[in-house]
């Protein structure tokens, strides 16, 4: 009879990439305070049109305000005086049978960056804390294209189209392969769209990073109707660059990480849907209520300099919350929702009954959302074939190329110049062993009986302006007696297996993963 045995056999060092730059920054670790139906920005007052991950101070609500969230009893972040809000949809997996379960989510990173940036009449201008009563949203949940602009973005000064607002928008979302190597970190918001089910199988052994950066330019408004037209996003978004006429002012660059752990259902038939109800990603967004303490965010903007790594407890301003505080603080779900479970295991239609859609037209009409297509849509995404380059600016990395038909071969859209690379041969089947992760360590056994590996811990540290992270693995091997035997294909009921490990998944990873530092 088959036996397992787990053992730890090496500890990874990964190499999450380098700030550009002398920017100060801050990585605002952050757990999850709830998962509901709840947006006071969109949906005041009432259930939202779909469930988000909901991080930050505990008051948060369907009517919060910032001076609601202020008076918030504690902060699921690692700064105790920030009792803001932070909200993205969540990440949910769709069976070949019709029934969703939420993926595996890791922990959330809202990074706090201070970039200068250049207003009208050539002034740097420096950025300024967030004011009391600010908030503000970044994406757009009905959008299902990419339409007019070139995949992957071009190399940087950007113009003309590539600068407009709408432009910068879409370019402001992100999905990142996680493979820990070396040479294989993309660079944050390399990638506009979710990549499908089978790309990530194939190349996303360590999951994905969802990301969302917010606009940095500010006309001094606290908010506006569809809370988006008092900021505008810079011309070279993480990069910095310059503001559009009528925003002199400059707000710290927010830039928000979410690690999601999809690798439990790559065994399975089926696809990776938003909250939302989008399978291409370019509807994902973020929402922001500013409740730091007043004088807090400014201080540390002032105290805090260039020479700091990213580390909130290097800053002698902040109070830190631990672990276990951060955990311990979750907001109460309101009454209206109290029969709802948007952690259940299996559900048959995303929460609110949200319709997947795939576009690629815009998913609103006259209002309202569009209604249900009489037949399933197959994402219009561009087509994927990895090949990572040894760093991160390396040209073609992830051999991005542009799906024009199912039927009609891919046409590339050249970063430069030279001649494009040819089309990538067939993706091969997936193999019938988790992709192997590569580690730094001469003494790993590489056991070719391996099935699976997973992580049993990280820890986290910095050098200059470096950042690490240490994965502890673990490898289980199955040894089976019988010789010869196939194992059993499994059957679409497997599902509920994979919501078992998917409980055991969430136990390893939770209150881990700190991240890298992004805007290379």
């Amino acid at each position: 009879m088959p036996s397992k045995l787990t053992r730890i056999i090496a500890a990874a060092t990964i190499s999450f990439g380098f700030i550009g730059g002398s920017d100060a920054f801050w990585r605002l670790l952050c757990d999850i305070s709830g998962v509901a139906r709840i947006d006071p920005l969109v949906n005041p007052g009432e259930r939202a049109d779909h469930a988000h991950n909901i991080y930050g101070g505990d008051a948060f609500s369907m009517s919060s305000s910032s001076s609601d969230l202020l008076g918030s009893s504690c902060s699921s972040c690692q700064v105790k005086q920030d009792k803001s809000a932070y909200w993205t949809p969540n990440l949910y997996f769709k069976f070949s049978n019709g029934s969703l379960t939420p993926v595996t989510r890791a922990q959330h990173i809202s990074y706090y960056k201070y970039t200068s940036l250049m207003v009208k009449g050539g002034e740097f201008k420096v950025p300024e804390a967030f004011p009391a009563g600010f908030q503000m949203i970044s994406g757009d949940t009905y959008q299902r294209n990419f339409s007019g602009l070139p995949v992957p973005d071009p190399p940087k000064p950007w113009s003309g189209d590539d600068v407009t607002q709408e432009a910068l928008e879409r370019k402001s979302v992100g999905f990142n392969c996680m493979k820990y190597c070396d040479g294989c970190d993309e660079p944050s918001l390399y990638r506009h769209f979710l990549p499908t089910k089978e790309y990530m199988t194939e190349n996303c052994p360590n999951g994905i990073r969802m990301e969302i950066l917010f606009p940095q330019c500010w006309n001094g408004e606290l908010d506006s109707p569809k809370h988006k037209s008092h900021v505008a996003y810079a011309s070279a978004l993480l990069d910095g660059g310059s503001c559009p006429d009528g925003f002199d002012r400059v707000l710290p660059q927010l830039f928000y990480e979410t690690y999601m752990y999809p690798q439990d259902f790559y065994k399975y038939d089926g696809e990776f849907v938003l909250t939302n109800g989008d399978p291409t990603g370019y509807g994902y967004h973020g929402d922001f209520i500013n409740a730091w303490e007043e004088g807090v965010l400014q201080k540390a903007l002032d105290q805090c300099g260039p020479s700091d790594d990213g580390d909130t407890t290097h800053c002698p301003v902040f109070e830190i919350n631990g672990a276990e505080e951060q955990a311990a603080c979750q907001l109460k779900i309101p009454k209206e929702l109290d029969a709802e479970d948007c952690t259940a295991e299996s559900q048959e239609m995303l929460p609110g009954d949200v319709t997947i859609l795939s576009g690629p037209d815009y998913a609103k009409q006259g209002g309202k959302p569009a209604p249900k297509a009489e037949s399933p849509v197959e994402p219009i995404v561009p087509t994927l074939s990895f090949s990572a380059g040894s760093s991160a600016s390396g040209t073609y990395q992830g051999n991005i190329l542009v799906q024009v038909t199912p039927s009609t071969s891919a046409e590339v859209s050249s970063w430069s110049s030279a001649s494009p690379p040819p089309p990538p041969s067939p993706t091969p089947a997936p193999p019938a062993q988790a992709p192997v992760v590569a580690v730094k360590n001469k003494n790993v056994d590489a056991d070719p009986m391996a099935l699976e590996l997973s992580t049993i811990t990280t820890t986290y540290y910095t050098e200059g302006r470096e950042a690490y992270e240490v994965v502890v693995i673990a490898k289980e091997v199955t040894v089976t007696v019988a010789a010869g035997a196939t194992p059993a294909p499994v059957p679409e009921a497997g599902y509920q297996k994979a919501r078992k490990e998917r409980k055991r998944h969430l136990h390893k990873h939770q209150h881990h993963h700190p991240g890298h530092l992004y805007g290379r």
